[in-house]
């Protein structure tokens, strides 16, 4: 069982302390240990906004086949054009231009364009008359590919990178100011050994 803080004995290194014989490491610094959690949670809160829409929509809204019924290029400054027919797209050397997608949907037997959630940059990444799986929900103006990686990819990455920090995160949090029995048999940092003759 670790000692507790008050019978410690400092040494030279002050996260060091002595003890009956033995080294014991303290962590400190709980200010930026606490910061480096709150990072985690705020970037795991970040992911699971980016995968909340997408989610519900597949999950009580409707997937459908939808069928990619126009592009709009967008160029800022100027007029937007749309395509209505399938035609070859070459990459833009402008890469503020973005091109819109936009799906038709059967929404109460009735056909409902909807916009694709992920535009895309130098070129469409679809063309006209392409199907796709996509999900929506009732009266919603946005569709979302079921099961494109265009669709999940930042919120997973998000979420996995919140993840990562908060289970790091935890354990060093809940360390700060509690005795850490250092190995006895652990070899010693190089820059503490003496160099040899």
């Amino acid at each position: 069982m670790n000692p507790k803080r008050e019978d410690l004995i400092p040494t030279d290194d002050p996260s060091i302390f002595s003890y009956e014989g033995r080294l014991y490491h303290v962590p400190r610094s709980f200010r930026m240990k606490l910061a480096y959690l709150l990072f985690g949670a705020a970037v795991l809160a970040l992911g699971v906004w980016f995968l909340k829409d997408p989610a519900l929509a597949a999950l009580v809204g409707s997937i459908d086949e939808g069928r990619i019924v126009r592009i709009v290029k967008a160029v800022p400054g100027g007029e937007d054009q749309t395509v209505r027919h399938r035609r070859n797209f070459h990459e833009e050397r402008d890469r503020s231009i973005t091109f819109r997608h936009f799906v038709e949907v059967r929404e109460n037997g009735l056909p409902r364009a909807l916009r694709l959630s992920v535009d895309s940059r130098v070129k469409p990444y679809a063309n006209i008359n392409d199907r796709f799986q996509v999900s929506h929900r009732p009266g919603a103006e946005i569709a979302f590919q079921v099961w494109h990686i265009r669709t999940w990819g930042i919120g997973i990455l998000y979420v996995v990178i919140g993840i990562a920090f908060l289970g790091m995160g935890i354990p060093m949090l809940l360390a700060v100011g509690k005795p850490i029995l250092i190995d006895p048999d652990a070899p010693a940092d190089s820059a503490d050994q003496k160099p040899k003759p």
